[in-house]
């Protein structure tokens, strides 16, 4: 059965601010998906400039407009829309996908998701390889970080940065839809561990796609949008009130908490390929590190 994917995901107000690349980026590889049937469903807060940037992208893309309140915007709300609009188009047909939009996707991508895909799934790819800034990703500086390894600064601590669903997960009187109309998240912190949360509880599996389509995080200028450590643990702290009502009338553990533990809930698909990236890797780390100690001689 064809399967359309719907990508759901907010933005920064496009400026002309150094983030923009990264926007900008991210949609032009969503438009150079060799895999066709999808679109992108965008709520808007009140960031400017943003459909004119979606015209100029060319990408197939439906609006919605936010609500408002003493936050920047709601990834609850994000996601809500598109489930949706996946019940105006055919939600039994539908994946959503929600992301932010400071990543990066390999063009197989989306034919990666909808080849592997079985009614009841829900995964992503994960963790994100890493570019910390865009003149660091242009320049192809840009970092592997691997899955299951030993505990690393990046498995314990890089966030999920988009996880997809068969949008029949979402049907109405669901629990996964009831879950999303029950517990609110405005900006950021937590919300891909509810996510995770509800993979765990109610997809019938959870994949995780790292090995044949990894995907690019650009880090991004948090000073441009006064993004804070300070803004960030409040709404931390704030997020942490649903979060743990969530955990609680499931039964879930702490450990949906840690990203860590939030990662090692998707299974990793092709450890094979894995495997083989893994050794490749570390045979061009012992092959410079004997470089260097030749030439140190």
């Amino acid at each position: 059965m064809k399967r359309r994917l719907i990508v759901c995901t907010t933005f920064r107000s496009f400026d002309g601010s150094p983030n923009d690349r990264i926007q900008r980026e991210f949609l032009r590889s969503l438009a150079a998906q060799t895999y066709s049937d999808w679109e992108l469903v965008v709520t808007i807060f009140g960031e400017t400039g943003v459909e004119e940037a979606l015209r100029e992208g060319g990408v197939p893309f439906t609006v919605f407009q936010g609500s408002s309140g003493d936050y920047r915007f709601s990834l609850t709300e994000v996601l809500s829309n598109a489930v949706a609009h996946a019940d105006s188009i055919g939600r039994e047909t539908s994946i959503v996908l929600w992301t932010t939009c400071d990543v990066v996707f390999p063009p197989h991508l989306f034919g990666a998701i909808v080849g592997r895909f079985k009614p009841g799934d829900a995964g992503t790819s994960h963790p994100h390889l890493e570019a910390v800034s865009f003149d660091e990703y242009a320049g192809g500086r840009i970092k592997d970080v691997w899955p299951y390894a030993p505990l690393s600064r990046e498995t314990r601590y890089e966030g999920i940065d988009f996880v997809y669903f068969d949008a029949d997960l979402f049907a109405p009187g669901s629990p996964s839809r009831a879950a999303l109309e029950k517990y609110r998240f405005v900006d950021w912190g937590l919300f891909e561990h509810f996510l995770t949360g509800l993979a765990r509880l109610h997809a019938r599996r959870r994949l995780n796609l790292w090995a044949s389509a990894p995907v690019v995080k650009i880090g991004n200028n948090r000073t441009v949008g006064k993004e804070t450590a300070s803004y960030f643990q409040r709404a931390w702290d704030r997020n942490y009130v649903p979060m743990r009502r969530f955990l609680d009338d499931h039964a879930l553990g702490d450990d949906l908490l840690r990203l860590h533990d939030c990662h090692t809930q998707f299974e990793l698909v092709g450890r094979a390929r894995y495997l083989r990236r893994l050794g490749a890797h570390h045979a061009r780390r012992a092959s410079r590190r004997m470089l260097r100690r030749v030439q140190n001689r």
